[in-house]
């Protein structure tokens, strides 16, 4: 019998003696940690924005110790004049790995534990979108799979160590069922766009930013037949004011920053921001 034989029988029986139900989340979740053997390497994982996420998690340990909530200043960033990160970039969801932390985990341990549970969340929330649009487990599993080890998730974990990015993942899903649920099913689901979008707000900015813009793209496609049924026009509205009362904390305050202060991009870009930037076509060519 060959490799693929023996493992087609066993997954056969295994299918049969657990059940879709039990067979396809277990499957997902060894399936995503072996993703993860990496990780048992020591040390951190190389990555871009490593310096920067970093910082931000060993300042929200130092705050939690010396008794600061929120901890809304990095007080070590700039050589020691400190920088108001958390005003700036949501910390709400590194909370979890900071207290690991001031209980006596390394922050490098600590990282890595939020990377599996970040990994584990992402796959996960596919797959439960997924079911609950289909009924299927088997197509859940696989959207769960696809999501997680995706290319680009896979860059941001491995290669750019893009944790804002990372976060923001699992609340993707969320937000497309919102929208289906709002404009196709039943529009008394809209809690599900609200909680899409609190969880962006909280995680990070840019991915806020380009879901809000791929959100109304796409209620523009759906216009006429969301005038068709106004309390589908309600729905939308509901979710909107269910972000605000969830994330309103971070969001008023973050506002009221950029409302109220000039900031300076110049001196890092040299020049032109533009000189930093990438042209458009070069985005998809």
């Amino acid at each position: 019998m060959n490799i693929v034989s023996l493992f087609a029988s066993y997954h056969d029986r295994l299918l049969e003696r657990l059940g879709p139900e039990r067979f396809y989340p277990l499957l997902l979740a060894v399936l995503c940690l072996l993703g993860l053997l990496p990780l048992l390497m020591p040390g951190l994982p190389k990555g871009h924005d490593m310096y920067y996420h970093f910082s931000r998690l060993h300042a929200m340990r130092e705050g939690l110790r010396n008794g600061v909530f929120p901890v809304m200043i990095n007080a070590s960033a700039l050589q020691g004049y400190g920088y108001a990160s958390g005003l700036f970039y949501p910390d709400f969801f590194l909370y979890p790995a900071a207290l690991l932390a001031v209980c006596g985990l390394s922050l490098v341990n600590a990282y890595k534990v939020f990377l599996i549970a970040l990994v584990l969340a992402n796959a996960f929330s596919a797959y439960a979108v997924a079911w609950k649009i289909g009924r299927d487990h088997f197509v859940a599993f696989a959207a769960g799979l696809l999501y997680t080890w995706s290319s680009y998730f896979a860059v941001d974990v491995f290669q750019r160590a893009a944790l804002g990015e990372m976060t923001a993942f699992p609340f993707f899903p969320w937000i497309l069922l919102g929208l289906y649920e709002i404009v196709y099913r039943d529009w008394r689901n809209y809690y599900y766009l609200g909680l899409g979008f609190a969880g962006l707000v909280l995680s990070h900015n840019l991915s806020l930013l380009i879901m809000t813009l791929v959100t109304a793209t796409l209620l523009a496609f759906w216009h006429l037949r969301l005038l068709r049924e106004p309390r589908r026009i309600v729905a939308l509205v509901a979710a909107v004011l269910l972000t605000w009362l969830l994330s309103g904390f971070y969001l008023v305050p973050l506002l009221e920053q950029m409302a109220s202060n000039t900031f300076i991009v110049s001196s890092i870009a040299k020049g032109s921001i533009a000189n930093r930037a990438v042209a458009f076509p070069r985005l998809f060519l």
